[in-house]
């Protein structure tokens, strides 16, 4: 988001805040704190002020199960289970929060949140400390539920395709990992087909070691982001990139993308640090 669309979106949640208290609207009031929560959540996640929002929609949500509000309370443990959960490495708290917003979301039938909610409990299952069998058998699980919805089959198949390359099963991780692009791409969001292309098609061949295949994958997600404007990705495109290089013997050139994907990165982005300062060790041991 531009920094402008930003401050205008800041302002109409503030003015929505504003008019549900003059009116005495709990509901609307507590539905505009968790917008605002979630904009902050995706614009500045490391700020002091996104903190006390995350820690304003849990207290909100004891008054939400009073009021019976399943779309705020689905969105309201999506952003718990995020925010407090699997973006500080908590992953059990992040999968109970999320999994409660998973039935909030189904009674709701808000179907595009419940996708959102099964891709992050994807994201868990594939980077959180669940054995990959396991992690593998709850992404079909999800899909059985899925019902044929593209959304969630799209956002499920791109965790798997890295969980199926964990076990040395390359191609089917590969034909995974496209089925997620394209399915992303024929339901028009681009950055996040990008985003397969970097973190699942590029991790796959880094798994199986066709490391010039990864660069080839990431210098083209990266190319894409840059020409869409997008910066959120680029310091973790940035930090994997290192490690095809280095996986090519190209220390030199592995070295300064390392250091430059820390630079950029954000205060919160530990997934860049741990990524970067690996290529950084592994440079110097050599």
């Amino acid at each position: 988001r531009e920094s402008g669309e930003l401050v205008r979106a800041e302002q109409v949640l503030q003015e929505a805040l504003a008019r549900a208290a003059n009116a005495s609207d709990r509901q609307a009031e507590l539905g505009a704190r968790i917008e605002r929560a979630a904009l902050h959540l995706s614009s500045d996640p490391g700020a002091a002020e996104t903190d006390t929002l995350v820690r304003q929609v849990e207290e909100a949500i004891p008054v939400l199960e009073t009021l019976g509000q399943d779309r705020e309370l689905a969105q309201a443990w999506s952003i718990v289970g995020s925010a407090l959960g699997l973006w500080k490495g908590r992953f059990a708290r992040g999968e109970q929060a999320l999994e409660r917003a998973l039935v909030h979301a189904r009674q709701a039938s808000d179907r595009r949140q419940e996708a959102f909610i099964v891709g992050r409990l994807c994201f868990s299952a594939q980077w959180g400390p669940t054995p990959v069998p396991l992690g593998i058998a709850r992404c079909h699980e999800i899909l059985q539920e899925a019902g044929g919805d593209r959304l969630i089959e799209a956002g499920v198949s791109r965790y798997l395709a890295c969980l199926e390359a964990r076990l040395g099963r390359f191609d089917v991780g590969r034909s995974l990992g496209s089925q997620a692009r394209e399915g992303f791409e024929d339901l028009g969001m681009t950055l996040t087909a990008e985003a397969v292309r970097a973190f699942s098609s590029a991790d796959v061949e880094i798994l199986a070691g066709d490391f010039a295949a990864a660069e080839r994958e990431l210098r083209g997600a990266e190319d894409a982001l840059v020409a869409m404007g997008e910066r959120a990705f680029l310091s973790s495109v940035t930090a994997f990139l290192a490690r095809a290089l280095y996986g090519q013997g190209r220390f030199d050139e592995a070295t300064d993308l390392a250091a430059r994907a820390r630079e950029n990165a954000v205060s919160y982005d530990f997934w860049t640090d741990v990524m970067s300062l690996g290529v950084q060790a592994k440079v110097l041991a050599q």
